[in-house]
C-alpha cells in the first residue's frame, strides 16, 4: 500500500465532507453516490485492547494505520463490499475532526478511495 492521499474530488454534505482520492479514481469515478451510501450505512466496531479481528481484514487495517499514521483509531468497519472486493473503513480521531478513511482491498494491494471528514 503506497502512502498517498491525493484528492480527486471533494463533495460536502450535512453529514460531513467526502474527499475522493486520485489513486482510487478507477473505482470511485461514476460511483460516488453508491460509495457515499455504503459509508453512511457502514457498521462500525469499537477498537479496544485485546479485541480480535479476522486476520485478513485486521492485518490490512493495521498496515494502513501504520503507513498513514492514522491517529487515535477508535473504530473499524470491516464487512463492506464494493465491486466484489473488501471495502474497509478506519476511523481516526483528530483534534477537531473525525475522519473515516476507506480502502479497497485488491488482494495484495490496497487503495485509498475516500475520506469521510466530520467536524467534532
Amino acid at each position: 500500500m503506497k502512502n498517498s492521499l491525493t484528492l480527486n474530488a471533494e463533495t460536502s454534505t450535512e453529514v460531513g465532507r467526502f474527499d475522493f482520492m486520485n489513486n482510487g479514481k478507477g473505482y470511485s469515478e461514476g460511483n460516488e453516490e453508491e460509495i457515499k451510501e455504503i459509508i453512511l450505512n457502514a457498521e462500525w466496531e469499537t477498537v479496544e485492547p485485546g479485541k480480535m479481528f479476522p486476520m485478513g481484514q485486521g492485518g490490512f487495517c493495521q498496515e494502513a494505520i501504520e503507513q498513514f499514521k492514522i491517529p487515535k483509531v477508535s473504530h473499524v468497519s470491516l464487512y463492506n463490499d464494493f465491486s466484489g472486493m473488501g471495502f474497509y473503513g478506519i476511523r481516526g480521531n483528530y483534534k477537531s475532526q473525525v475522519v473515516d478513511i476507506f480502502f479497497i482491498d485488491e488482494g495484495s494491494v490496497g487503495k485509498t478511495i475516500v475520506a469521510h471528514v466530520k467536524d467534532k
